[in-house]
């Protein structure tokens, strides 16, 4: 009967998967009880007493009140403001992979100091400020503290969620404003961070079950579309009994760098392009291509940044094309155009291109 059909995931099975990997990664780095033990940064009044940037002052104070919270020393900070309304962000629906270029080229300045951007375009929009700067200082603690040795934007949105920042990053994902014009008027949407809310909804779902709370008191603080999916997520968790699922002793001993930190990329008009995995800042296992219609596209396993053996080609119809005969870094890797024709075949030998 309907009322007993099994609650659907808000989330695909890979971030699923993801999510779980993560907080097992998580605790493996920092300690068992590590998720238990923050609490969420509320976007009020109380704790952030005014409604936009006007000075120095009020950066100066976010960033005291987010060093407190994620205990990390603000004397290691420069601030860097950068007076410019025409810097686009590349993390929005285009694409995912770049955001703070700036800041991860040259982590520390000559003062020896993390230099951290404070965009003037964002002084009328508080919680993308905050954001900004949360996501900044979360990932100057990784580095100082040698948690991250390279910038990765899934692992440094899950980290910034789990230090207590995750409502004021979450309700940031996705924010409308209203424009006008000389003669007319609209509506425009903007979009920040790698995790969408569908995942942070069904994070929340996670820490909530982990730190047995009933009816949490900070729920109320997310946006209406994260609390939709935290709710379908919590629902999804209790039909399948999964409360206890990120504390699985087994998975602890096989998980690898490479199953967490990741990358998607994505086509211009939104759908994913390609997913790959990392090590070290380098590709790391398997790279999957899609199509822009969602048909798998080539699998590739990659070695130390490059690739070491290919799985498949496939047409955006679906059928198997020629992949070449790469394997184990030996043999030939065919690689081709969207439109089906051949862009180049490279060959490799002893894990070096060739040709």
């Amino acid at each position: 009967m309907f009322w007993n059909s099994k609650p659907d995931c808000p989330v695909s099975p890979f971030d699923k998967d993801w999510i779980e990997k993560s907080f097992i990664w998580f605790e493996n780095h920092l300690r068992n009880d590590f998720l238990k033990e923050h609490s969420f940064l509320l976007p009020t009044k109380e704790v952030f007493p005014f409604d936009k940037i006007q000075s120095g002052i009020e950066i100066e104070k976010i960033i005291e009140i987010i060093c407190n919270h994620i205990e990390f020393d603000s004397s290691k900070i420069d601030i860097k403001i950068i007076v410019d309304d025409e810097v686009e962000f590349s993390e929005g629906i285009k694409s995912k992979n770049s955001v703070y270029d700036d800041f991860r080229k040259s982590l520390l300045n000559e003062n020896g100091k993390y230099d951290l951007l404070v965009y003037s375009m964002y002084n009328d929009k508080m919680i993308r400020a905050i954001h900004y700067i949360n996501r900044q200082l979360v990932y100057f603690k990784m580095r100082d503290e040698n948690i991250f040795n390279f910038f990765n934007g899934h692992m440094n949105d899950m980290a910034s969620l789990l230090y207590g920042l995750g409502i004021i990053n979450g309700n940031s994902v996705i924010l409308h404003d209203k424009w006008k014009g000389m003669s007319h008027y609209g509506w425009s949407v903007s979009r920040a961070g790698f995790m969408t809310q569908q995942m942070y909804g069904y994070t929340f779902a996670l820490v909530s079950n982990i730190r047995n709370e009933t009816n949490p008191s900070w729920v109320e603080f997310l946006s209406n579309d994260i609390k939709g999916y935290y709710k379908r997520a919590l629902r999804y968790l209790q039909f399948e009994s999964s409360k206890n699922i990120v504390l699985n002793k087994n998975l602890r001993t096989q998980l690898n760098d490479e199953d967490v930190f990741i990358r998607k990329s994505y086509y211009k008009d939104g759908p994913i392009n390609v997913i790959s995995h990392l090590k070290d800042g380098k590709y790391e296992g398997l790279m999957t291509f899609y199509h822009k219609n969602g048909q798998l596209w080539s699998e590739r396993i990659y070695k130390n940044g490059i690739p070491f053996t290919v799985l498949s080609n496939y047409d955006i119809d679906g059928n198997p094309i020629e992949k070449g005969d790469l394997k184990e870094g030996n043999g030939k890797l065919y690689i081709y155009n969207p439109d089906g024709t051949l862009n180049k075949i490279e060959e490799y030998k002893d894990c070096k291109l060739i040709y």
